[in-house]
């Protein structure tokens, strides 16, 4: 046997596990893209969604802000004005109410607990109002109480939002 045929005989017989070797190594790149595309889409499917909810959350943070301001303004008004009727206060806090249930769904801890504390920052001043409290005193208490409480809030959501700055 000459050398050329010994060659060709080897090759011959070597030639088998080539296709098997780079159609393992074909299946095997198909599958890793495979699972990298989906981790990968997952990924973006969370961020979308955590974007999504985070406009959600601004919508209803700054509704609920909104309208408890409102209620504020319609119980400092009431602290001066005894026409500013109490169905005024009420539709203000019922208003309110809606949003805070919305809050108790979907809001971090530590902004419940600030959304509390604003909601009974309100009561307070409805019922000091209420018990006839009509002082210049007690009305500036109320509003400083207010704005320190809304301070809290604001300064809570930001950081869920990660907004990393505080609110003055």
């Amino acid at each position: 046997m000459s050398w050329w045929a010994g060659m060709h005989q080897q090759v011959n017989q070597q030639a088998w596990w080539t296709p098997l070797l780079v159609g393992g190594f074909t299946l095997l790149a198909a599958i890793l893209t495979q699972i990298i595309s989906a981790l990968l889409e997952g990924r973006k499917q969370r961020r979308e969604d955590a974007r999504r909810w985070d406009s959600e959350r601004r919508r209803i943070y700054a509704e609920f802000i909104q309208n408890m301001d409102n209620g504020m303004s319609v119980v400092h008004k009431n602290w001066t004005n005894s026409e500013v009727a109490w169905k005024d206060i009420t539709d203000a806090v019922r208003k309110a109410k809606v949003h805070k249930y919305e809050l108790d769904l979907i809001a971090s801890k530590p902004v419940r607990n600030e959304v509390q504390a604003l909601w009974f920052t309100i009561a307070e001043g409805v019922e000091k109002n209420r018990g006839g409290d009509k002082s210049r005193q007690g009305q500036k208490e109320f509003l400083e109480s207010y704005r320190r409480q809304e301070k809290r809030l604001m300064n809570a959501i930001r950081s869920e939002l990660g907004v990393s700055d505080d609110w003055n």
